[in-house]
């Protein structure tokens, strides 16, 4: 990794936070979604996804520049999945 790619991936954590913490995230719901579906008397169980966080990212606050560019691709790549 260049000293530039670490530069705009510290960027990007700090805009959306610790990379870690979406599969911190993912986790915590893989286990309510494991716990809701063992109490649920339903047919339709829920979903992993019904236990993950919405996150929206304002994009329009990062600096207009080329390293901004790079970052505000990276964070529109994030809030797609």
């Amino acid at each position: 990794m260049t000293a530039k790619e670490a530069s705009s991936w510290k960027q990007y954590e700090n805009i959306i936070g610790s990379v870690g913490e979406q599969r911190s995230d993912y986790r915590a719901a893989m286990i309510a979604q494991t716990v809701a579906t063992a109490f649920s008397s339903s047919d339709n169980p829920p979903t992993i996804d019904d236990f993950l966080p919405k996150i929206k990212i304002v994009t329009e606050q990062i600096e207009s520049s080329n390293e901004a560019d790079n970052i505000r691709s990276l964070v529109n790549k994030y809030n797609k999945k």
